[in-house]
């Protein structure tokens, strides 16, 4: 690669690194490399003429990923935690209006209080650890009006054969678990 040295404290800095690396290796000062991740948002974009949500848990990809949107001729907004929650509801009510083409979010940020049924695909680059937090993230397309019923589409770009996909794997676990226990409990 770039000949990098990342440097990392602790075995658990280095296990978060790795959905970083899996995202965008230029996260991490690999500059000549683009993620498979980022090649194939930019590819959907362009071919999109529908409006979208674009979900991670790494809001620093937002600085990465907005201009080279925005090269594209899309208008894109942010909601992640570094905006005040009256900004939040600002920025979610223009991607309401058609003023945002694409709104990118962070999974926690735009995870709750948000309707944002005007697009009906999201698409997540990585998944939270919490199954709760992504089907909270995944609520926000769900048509709240009559006039605004459509499908709902939810993508996952998942890096084969790494801790990306070994990741969803264990929230896919996660939810068929939390849907038995759940269920036992509806049943007493």
């Amino acid at each position: 690669m770039d000949d990098v040295e990342i440097d990392t404290p602790n075995h658990l800095t280095q296990l978060m690194r790795l959905p970083q690396l899996c995202l965008e290796p230029r996260l991490l000062g690999f500059e000549k490399v683009v993620g498979t991740k980022t090649t194939a948002l930019l590819e959907y974009a362009e071919n999109s003429q529908e409006p979208f949500i674009v979900m991670t848990t790494f809001s620093s990809y937002f600085k990465l990923i907005k201009p080279e949107l925005e090269k594209l001729g899309k208008k894109v907004g942010v909601i992640d935690g570094k905006v005040n929650q009256k900004q939040k509801f600002a920025t979610a009510e223009s991607f309401q209006k058609g003023d945002y083409d694409i709104l990118l979010c962070n999974i926690i940020a735009a995870g709750t209080g948000f309707t944002l049924d005007r697009a009906d695909t999201i698409i997540f680059l990585d998944k939270d650890f919490n199954p709760a937090n992504n089907e909270q993230a995944q609520d926000r397309i769900v048509p709240t009006a009559k006039d605004r019923i459509h499908p709902i589409n939810i993508i996952s770009i998942v890096v084969a054969g790494s801790i990306d996909e070994r990741v969803n794997d264990i929230l896919d676990k996660k939810e068929d678990l939390t849907k038995i226990i759940n269920r036992r409990e509806l049943m007493k």
